[in-house]
């Protein structure tokens, strides 16, 4: 295997890793820490390292014209879609979590085609039927 399939591979891997254990290391940290609390440790830590990686490669922070939607943006994506997340996983269990959040393409592409945005063509429908296959 050549260097680049590795680091392809490695990040593939990583990714695999950090995404499946994202249900557990929440359900875990449930135990111990209200959801709301472990959700802003947790981004608050990674915004302080996003904004050293920033920091380290003198990035330009974004204009003040783009704060709103910025803003917005964080509020729906991270502290709405992941507080959720949070705290249903106080009652859920981190599988079934999972597999919820497997499924969400597929319904993004059924609600699209009931919707008229998306036309459900033969490739689409095998993609759907395979998601389902190796979500089951």
């Amino acid at each position: 295997m050549n260097p680049r399939d590795r680091l392809v591979a490695t990040g593939f891997a990583t990714a695999a890793l950090f995404a499946g254990g994202n249900a557990v290391a929440i359900r875990f940290s449930n135990r111990e820490l209200a959801p709301v609390w472990g959700a802003t440790v947790r981004f608050a830590l990674a915004a302080l390292i996003l904004l050293a990686v920033v920091a380290a490669l003198r990035l330009a922070l974004p204009a003040r014209s783009d704060l709103v939607g910025i803003g917005l943006y964080g509020v729906f994506q991270f502290a709405g879609g992941f507080g959720l997340t949070y705290f249903s996983l106080v009652e859920l269990h981190a599988g079934l979590g999972q597999t919820i959040l497997a499924l969400v393409p597929l319904a993004t592409l059924l609600l699209a085609v009931v919707q008229r945005q998306e036309r459900l063509e033969t490739s689409a429908l095998v993609g759907t039927v395979a998601g389902l296959a190796g979500v089951a």
